[in-house]
């Protein structure tokens, strides 16, 4: 990936004395004036390359990222987690938006809003072969707030999401009657072989602030959310991509908005939180959705009543749930807590060094299975938080990454299929922001004989090698050559 970070860098090194390469090259020549020229240069070559090796080998941060390094902060020393870096902006701003990885290795981001009030329904791809983002076929119709899932044959399922249209924030005492305000129950679908949206059947009830998962049979699960003129909703609906059609599923047992669902690893959903509606209060309460039965349990409840928050599924099955809204007059919580299956049980863990709500979850790409916490936003201070922070798992304690962007809420984070992350629009104060960043995770630092990045610029790696010791070697040929027939030679 190229950056446009100014980062410090380390050149490549030959860790051989020039020297002692002369006298190795003068030694064989005299070793070998019996040998024909072709097989002195194939000789060369190999000696050289195995030179070459030696110093590829060595850990070489590409001059576009910031290396993981220890660094003095005045007070403490403070090491960076992984490193991140600037890649190219979006084409239009936006928050509230999706972004979903597409089994090529591209991502998606469609709708969201630029101020607030009016959805958009324009969409693009990043690739990250060019770090760039590339315009794509823009949604049927406008939409923010909405979910967009990976269903079969690499197809994803874009489903309701609010209009807008002019009318602000859907505050649901002022806009009961729907005037203006259209919970949406259009659905799309994305074809990524021909970059195009194609309609889907619509949802029995239209919805925003909902969730939507992927079951392992690859039906999609449709959970809840709002609807203007029906207010927070418990309903439930199945999309069976081969059927191409909506089904009517078990209600949750209360009603929710801005909670979370996670797969688990049995294939149920586990659902946290949210708030029911008008009065915006949070609640603890969970359950679990059972596929095979069509049916949802009651589980344990969560140690705090969180709305707005964010939840990611841990490498070890267990479930991660940071942050959140604590209730009017209340400030976010900074904690977080892990439930784990086996035992319907959730434990406290560790304190973010910022209250957040609206923020996003991320697996870190890490081999320690780390969680990146990115933007979101205090309710006392406003405005979006610009530190990453890290969980890890085994210690339950979060740790800064020392690494700072710019302040984000409603920003999306997806992983890539070379484990790095990118983060791209948001909410920056007042402005849809077209930001995008990628962030690498610490087992990926730097550039090994295995990795991809550039060592010389405008070369892969291999490549670059292959003509650094091309060059080396007739250059040294060329030499001995010389010197044998008009430099004082013989």
């Amino acid at each position: 990936i190229r950056c446009t970070c100014s980062l410090t860098a380390e050149y490549i090194r030959v860790r051989a004395d020039p020297a002692d390469l002369y006298a190795s090259v003068e030694a064989f020549e005299q070793a070998g004036e019996g040998v024909g020229h072709v097989l002195q240069s194939v000789v060369l070559i190999l000696c050289i390359f195995l030179i070459g090796l030696c110093f590829q080998r060595t850990l070489i941060p590409d001059e576009h990222w910031r290396a993981e390094a220890e660094r003095d902060d005045g007070e403490t020393g403070s090491e960076e987690f992984g490193s991140i870096c600037k890649v190219g902006d979006l084409n239009d701003g936006r928050y509230n938006h999706t972004s979903t990885l597409l089994h090529d290795g591209r991502v998606l981001v469609s709708g969201g809003t630029v101020d607030g009030r009016n959805s958009i329904g324009s969409a693009e791809l990043y690739d990250p072969g060019k770090a760039v983002w590339e315009g794509a076929e823009d949604l049927s119709t406008g939409r923010m707030r909405h979910t967009a899932t990976l269903i079969g044959s690499g197809r994803i399922l874009v489903v309701g999401g609010y209009s807008g249209n002019g009318h602000g924030h859907p505050s649901l005492i002022k806009h009961f009657n729907g005037t203006g305000n259209v919970s949406l129950d259009s659905c799309e679908v994305f074809d990524p072989v021909n970059e195009s949206f194609q309609s889907a059947p619509d949802l029995i009830t239209g919805r925003f602030w909902h969730r939507t998962v992927r079951l392992n049979d690859g039906r999609a699960l449709v959970m809840g959310g709002l609807n203007i003129s029906q207010g927070a909703l418990s309903s439930c609906e199945l999309f069976d991509p081969v059927m191409g059609e909506w089904t009517k599923a078990a209600s949750l047992g209360r009603a929710r908005v801005r909670f979370t669902a996670t797969l688990l690893n049995n294939g149920s959903v586990l659902a946290t939180g949210g708030h029911g509606g008008m009065k915006k209060d949070p609640f603890p309460s969970c359950e679990v959705y059972v596929p095979e039965k069509d049916q949802w349990y009651n589980v344990s409840p969560m140690n705090r009543a969180r709305g707005y928050h964010a939840g990611i599924l841990l490498a070890d099955g267990r479930v991660l749930v940071s942050g959140g809204f604590a209730g009017m007059g209340i400030p976010d919580w900074t904690d977080s807590e892990v439930y784990d299956p086996m035992n319907d049980s959730w434990t406290l863990e560790g304190e973010m060094a910022q209250p957040r709500h609206n923020h996003v979850l991320a697996g870190s790409g890490s081999e320690g299975g780390e969680v990146l916490v990115i933007g979101g936003s205090n309710c006392f201070t406003g405005g979006g938080h610009s530190g990453i922070e890290y969980y890890s798992p085994g210690t339950g304690s979060w740790n800064h990454t020392n690494h700072v962007i710019t302040g984000l809420e409603w920003t999306t984070a997806s992983m890539l299929n070379d484990g790095t992350v990118l983060v791209c629009g948001g909410k920056e104060c007042d402005v849809a922001s077209n930001v995008s960043y990628v962030f690498k995770p610490p087992s990926n630092q730097g550039i090994d004989a295995d990795d991809d990045d550039l060592m010389i610029p405008g070369f892969g790696g291999i490549e670059a090698m292959m003509v650094l010791v091309f060059t080396a070697a007739v250059g040294i040929h060329l030499l001995g050559s010389s010197r044998k027939t008009g430099g004082g030679g013989k």
